[in-house]
C-alpha cells in the first residue's frame, strides 16, 4: 500500500494523505453497507445510503447558499435526523460546525453567536416556540434555516 493513502474496510480515503474528515466517515460507510440501517430514533430508520445522500444534498445546499470553505456554521437542534443530516452537511462542505447546547441559557446561546463569527444559523422549528428565543434568533444578522418537517429533513429559510 502507498504510505500516501489509506484504506478503512476497503474503501481507500479520498486524498494523498492518510486522514479522513468527519464528512468521509459517512461516504465510507454508505460505499460499504448502502442498505444498512444508520439511524433510528422512534418509528423513523434511514439507512446508510439515504443519510449519505441526504447530508450531500444539505451540503450542495449550503454552499449554493453562498457560503464557502471555512465559513461558520451555528446550530441550535434537539437529537433528531434533521439535525444529523444538518451536522454531517456542514463537514461535508467544508465548513465550522459550531454547535450549541439546547440546554443553556438565552444569555449563553446569545454570547455564543454574538462571539461565534457564523455565517449561518441552522435552528431547529422545535426550540422556536420559547417567544424569547425566537426574537433573539430573529435579531441575528446574516442567513439561516429552520430544520423542519417531523423525519422530513426538510430545511425553509428564515427571514
Amino acid at each position: 500500500m502507498n504510505p500516501s493513502t489509506s484504506v478503512i474496510a476497503g474503501v481507500p480515503s479520498p486524498g494523498a494523505i492518510a486522514r479522513v474528515a468527519i464528512g468521509d466517515f459517512l461516504r465510507r460507510s454508505a460505499a460499504r453497507d448502502r442498505a444498512k440501517t444508520a439511524f433510528v430514533l422512534g418509528d423513523q430508520r434511514m439507512s446508510y445510503g439515504e443519510l449519505d445522500e441526504r447530508v450531500t444534498r444539505c451540503a450542495n445546499a449550503l454552499l449554493a447558499a453562498g457560503l464557502v470553505r471555512g465559513d461558520r456554521v451555528t446550530t441550535l437542534c434537539n437529537n433528531s435526523l434533521e439535525f444529523l443530516v444538518a451536522m454531517f452537511g456542514i463537514h461535508r462542505a467544508g465548513l465550522i460546525w459550531v454547535p450549541i447546547n439546547t440546554g443553556l441559557g438565552l444569555d449563553d446561546v446569545r454570547y455564543i453567536i454574538d462571539h461565534s463569527e457564523a455565517r449561518f444559523l441552522l435552528v431547529d422549528a422545535a426550540l422556536l416556540v420559547r417567544p424569547e428565543l425566537r426574537a433573539a434568533i430573529e435579531a441575528q444578522p446574516g442567513r439561516g434555516w429552520v430544520l423542519e418537517g417531523e423525519g422530513a429533513g426538510a430545511f425553509s429559510s428564515r427571514a
